[in-house]
């Protein structure tokens, strides 16, 4: 019922918003750029704030009573990476990640240490590097959408990079010593640019940048562990870039590879695996989607032809 209603009211909101004739439409700006728009959310979240204040403490006691409340939570399955077996155990409120294999057993994140002191904690992500010796983690201890990222040596719990400022909870590891993050539109929250950031030299490149306002970055390593996707997609519409790990005597940023033309209302999404790709598609904008299939990739790029995906000279075929 309040799911229902939750739906109910966002479609009436949006319908008035699409409208001419109401009080709120001015509210509308997909430029995100509105000084009056902004200047109108900044004055009503300041009110809400001087409102809630008196009560924190409540607050805090309410969420006291529903951590105790809590049921216990069933262990997630094991998660195999790099020759080790990952897994969060259920001790204290959040739990340790550890990992072992057949000579060993580390603790790679205390959450619960890392929770501590904090009324607010949020572990958005976590991601270890290729040569097992580093974890890069996205934590929250504010509740916006900005995370701080910190690169730590496992063995020895030292923190060797940490990012403080406006950054989405993606973490890509493209090699030992580069992983690829992503940041924050200022005000907005908007993740808007791929960057590649190198530990040992503290270093940055812009992979891609997104202007569009309603246009949304994001990252992930393919199946086969050695393709990165770069994504970036409004409510209907979505685009990717390629970047293959083993190529790392090249430019990164040069490197990556158009993998289809953005067309409107065309949303596609791939994964690599055994050396073909397989893109999930509702090709020609229709609401179903189809996955298709290559038969070799070979490292070619990939391009568009009369509305056909090909690799070199083979074509996609339709499962």
């Amino acid at each position: 019922m309040l799911l229902s209603s939750a739906l109910l009211s966002s479609v009436l909101l949006t319908s008035m918003l699409q409208s001419p004739f109401c009080d709120l439409c001015w509210l509308r700006d997909d430029s995100r750029k509105s000084t009056a728009v902004l200047a109108h959310l900044k004055n009503e979240n300041e009110l809400s704030e001087r409102y809630l204040k008196p009560l924190v403490s409540k607050q805090k006691n309410l969420l006291n009573e529903w951590e105790t409340m809590a049921g216990y939570k069933a262990e997630k399955p094991w998660l195999d990476m790099n020759g080790y077996h990952y897994k969060i155990l259920n001790t204290g409120k959040r739990g340790v990640l550890i990992r072992k294999n057949n000579h060993s057993e580390d603790v790679v994140i205390n959450i619960d240490d890392r929770a501590y002191n904090h009324d607010y904690y949020d572990l958005g992500n976590w991601s270890v590097s290729p040569n097992n010796r580093l974890v890069a983690i996205a934590e929250n201890t504010i509740g916006d959408d900005n995370y701080v990222i910190s690169v730590i040596d496992i063995a020895s719990g030292n923190i060797k990079t940490k990012l403080c400022g406006e950054y989405a909870d993606t973490l890509v590891w493209k090699s030992d010593e580069e992983i690829i993050v992503v940041q924050n539109e200022v005000n907005t929250y908007r993740p808007y640019k791929a960057v590649l950031r190198n530990i040992n030299k503290n270093t940055s490149v812009t992979l891609y940048q997104e202007t569009k306002p309603a246009w949304l970055v994001s990252a992930y390593i393919a199946s086969d562990e050695k393709s990165i996707l770069i994504q970036s997609n409004n409510h209907d519409t979505s685009v990717q870039y390629l970047l293959r790990k083993e190529e790392l005597s090249i430019d990164s940023k040069a490197a990556l590879r158009l993998v289809k033309p953005q067309k409107n209302s065309v949303e596609y999404y791939v994964d690599v695996l055994d050396d073909k790709y397989y893109i999930k598609s509702n090709k020609g904008g229709i609401l179903q989607f189809t996955l298709l299939r290559m038969c070799n990739v070979n490292g070619c790029l990939l391009f568009n032809l009369k509305g056909r995906l090909f690799v070199g000279s083979l074509l996609i075929v339709v499962l």
